[in-house]
């Protein structure tokens, strides 16, 4: 079937399905399309990442293609390794913000999401931006972040990539 079909036989059954079950949350995954039966399964799991992506983001309906950075989160197997990664970059400042009740994640988030910029990251989190500018001075010298390099940037928006991909 084309891929714009079933797309819309799945809008048109979710419909349906949400007007006889008013008070549900309906999601739905659409795999990758395959071309022999040794394939089905691969599709099916990655149907199943789609529809855990779709709910995550409060989406009717995700295609595993449309997933972005999330379909190569999704091909790892050991989610131990993901883990590791994630605690490798992120866990110390999550302690030390849940130990302190700061923000300083967030904010490293934001920033990073900002490209750098401290004006956009204090726009959006309804902050002064000698307050932003303050938290991310705190947060490059106190966990020894170099935010100029681009390869730590990396890193770091990559294991928040794998927090959202492993809901922490």
């Amino acid at each position: 079937m084309e891929e714009e079909l079933i797309y819309n036989e799945i809008f048109s059954l979710i419909s349906t399905l949400k007007s006889s079950f008013k008070k549900m949350q309906i999601y739905a995954g659409i795999g990758s399309s395959v071309h022999t039966l040794r394939e089905i399964r691969v599709s099916y799991q990655r149907s199943l990442a789609a529809l855990v992506y779709a709910a995550n983001n409060g989406q009717e309906i995700a295609r595993f293609e449309e997933m972005g950075f999330f379909r190569i989160l999704h091909s790892v197997n050991d989610k131990n390794l993901l883990m590791a990664y994630h605690d490798e970059y992120l866990k110390n400042i999550e302690e030390y913000d849940e130990i302190h009740d700061t923000n300083y994640l967030e904010t490293l988030h934001q920033y990073l999401l900002c490209n750098g910029s401290i004006q956009h990251v204090a726009s959006n989190m309804f902050c002064h931006r000698n307050t932003i500018t303050y938290r991310m001075r705190v947060i490059e010298d106190h966990w020894d972040l170099k935010l100029d390099d681009t390869v730590e940037r990396f890193h770091l928006m990559t294991a928040f990539f794998i927090r959202d991909y492993l809901n922490l």
